[in-house]
């Protein structure tokens, strides 16, 4: 795996395709051989993913979520990803979603999506990346490889591509979609 930079802004989010995606999910939401995400501003800027990597995928549509999900994917709808506590000042929730998926791991792959993919999954993906980069996540980034990416049009296109299929998406209404 290339060596992340967590994004810092919607300009150096990465991308991954939906074809990508449905490759990893059939490898049992491991990574594939050769996957890249891209850069939508810059054709040149990769992230090189490694093979049989974990990828997480974070539905952070709310309820807009009925109708079908991207199988095995972990729905945050996006209201609740961004709430703080106001007592501690933490983003309860992302701090529980860290603890749970990503502390004690290398090389996680981290993807997020709402239903076009432009405002809440790309917001959600830099709230999370900039929480990493604080000092009490330090030692983490310092031993871990996380991977922000964003699913390349959301689930409006995934539902096109694979609504139907229910290896890969789960409780699809098509009357809702389509």
């Amino acid at each position: 795996m290339t060596k992340a930079m967590l994004p810092s802004n919607m300009n150096s989010l990465k991308y991954m395709k939906a074809e990508d995606l449905y490759k990893c999910i059939k490898n049992n939401h491991k990574t594939v051989y050769n996957l890249k995400a891209y850069s939508l501003y810059d054709a040149t800027s990769t992230i090189d993913i490694e093979k049989d990597e974990p990828i997480y995928v974070i539905d952070v549509r709310g309820s807009d979520f009925i109708g079908g999900h991207i199988k095995g994917c972990i729905n945050i709808p996006y209201k609740d990803l961004r709430t703080m506590n106001t007592e501690t000042g933490n983003y309860d929730n992302i701090d529980d979603f860290i603890n749970k998926y990503l502390k004690d791991k290398t090389n996680v792959n981290v993807l997020f999506h709402c239903a076009m993919s432009q405002q809440r999954g790309p917001s959600a993906a830099l709230l999370i990346s900039r929480l990493l980069q604080e000092p009490k996540y330090k030692d983490f980034i310092e031993k871990s490889n996380v991977n922000i990416m964003v699913l390349y049009k959301g689930f409006i296109n995934w539902q096109q591509e694979y609504g139907n299929d229910s290896e890969v998406t789960e409780d699809y209404n098509k009357y809702i979609w389509g």
